[in-house]
């Protein structure tokens, strides 16, 4: 999916996570826009840390597309999440 506006600055759609058995994050999606001040909140073991993690590329998703101002950072090819080259991203 391309992104729908120019004052989107991270745009994630449809981020899977899992650990093993236990599947933390499923079918995220979200813009975050332009000056725009996002929370993310809930219980203990909701996702929340790894949510954050994968946003600033410490953690990797399992499945799911990733832009930052409007460049692919995490693109889906053949059923797998592929990276952008380190240079790039």
């Amino acid at each position: 999916m391309t992104v729908r506006s120019k004052n989107v600055k991270i745009h994630v759609e449809n981020l899977v996570k899992n650990f093993g058995h236990l599947h933390v994050l499923k079918g995220i999606s979200t813009d975050i826009l332009e000056g725009e001040v996002v929370c993310v909140i809930g219980p203990s073991g909701s996702g929340k840390s790894t949510l954050l993690r994968i946003a600033t590329m410490l953690e990797t998703m399992d499945y799911g597309d990733m832009s930052y101002m409007g460049e692919k950072a995490v693109s889906i090819v053949d059923g797998k999440s592929v990276y952008a080259k380190p240079a790039k991203l």
